[in-house]
């Protein structure tokens, strides 16, 4: 019983990264037709960037020299491949809906 919840928790984690992999290429392709700064990872960097504190920009520039807009595109691409993995695994957990007898 275990296996087989192991199994479908991790098919559901697969699914939602897949389905957060499919709306990210979606988004950027029509970024891609509308404009660069349509770009949602480069939009959220950039909304990063302004919000954040001057002593943590220093901090960044100093310890990821140029390397620092790579490492903050690539946190954002990690947390969001682990918040579409959160979403999928809760997906296959959710109780399914009893149908209404009404109808």
């Amino acid at each position: 019983m275990a296996a087989m919840n192991f199994v479908r928790e991790a098919a559901g984690a697969l699914a939602g990264l897949l389905a957060g992999a499919v709306a990210l290429g979606v988004a950027e392709l029509t970024a891609a037709v509308t404009g660069a700064r349509g770009a949602p990872v480069a939009a959220v960097g950039e909304a990063a960037i302004n919000l954040t504190p001057v002593p943590v920009k220093e901090f960044a520039i100093t310890h990821f020299g140029t390397h620092d807009k790579l490492t903050l595109i690539t946190g954002i691409l990690v947390l969001l491949a682990g918040f579409a993995a959160v979403i999928g695994l809760l997906a296959v957990r959710r109780r399914p809906q009893r149908p209404c007898s009404r109808w």
